[in-house]
């Protein structure tokens, strides 16, 4: 399990292109429980503590404490609709929509942990957690189309970018509507 930082989840490609397939931070699991390997290759963005199991501990764990193996069943349920709610991000959406649903994952992750930018009346910063070549791999885009969306996000008034890696929300309703992914906490 990961106490604190952001893991990037990501599969290298037959044709030596790397997919990156899933972001994880403080709270979420990472590794294969139930599998002798994993498919994926983990690697931390910033400084990353993990809480590890041995598989053999965490089954006997589970097994004993049907609460906690209950609990543990509903966090993989909710990833895996979070898994199938991206595939509508990347199957069917437009480059300005899938930027402004992956902006609208980072506000909803931040704000979940307690973004620590945020206080009364002021305006909360959030940080991206890829670079923008990386939030291309991760939205199927190229690296001029996630700026030009970005910037497009920034002229209209939906964001403010303070640095390439830095924002705030100026318009929750628009990047809500351009999202259009149920992200209703967004703002």
């Amino acid at each position: 399990m990961l106490r604190s930082g952001i893991v990037r989840l990501s599969k290298l490609l037959p044709d030596g292109r790397e997919q990156i397939v899933g972001l994880l931070q403080p709270s979420d699991f990472l590794g294969c429980a139930f599998s002798e390997s994993c498919k994926f290759t983990a690697t931390a963005l910033r400084e990353t503590e993990l809480c590890s199991f041995d598989k053999a501990g965490f089954e006997a764990l589970l097994l004993a404490h049907p609460s906690l193996e209950h609990a543990f069943l509903k966090e993989v349920l909710t990833e895996l609709d979070a898994a199938r709610d991206w595939m509508v991000v990347l199957g069917s959406k437009s480059g300005l929509e899938r930027v402004a649903s992956f902006l609208a994952l980072v506000i909803n992750r931040a704000d979940r942990l307690g973004c620590p930018h945020s206080r009364k009346g002021i305006r909360p910063v959030y940080e991206l957690p890829l670079t923008r070549v990386d939030i291309g791999s991760f939205l199927g885009l190229s690296l001029e189309t996630v700026s030009r969306q970005v910037s497009k996000l920034a002229s209209e008034g939906v964001i403010e970018l303070l640095d390439p890696r830095r924002f705030r929300i100026l318009d929750a309703t628009r990047l809500r509507e351009l999202s259009a992914s149920g992200l209703s906490e967004v703002g």
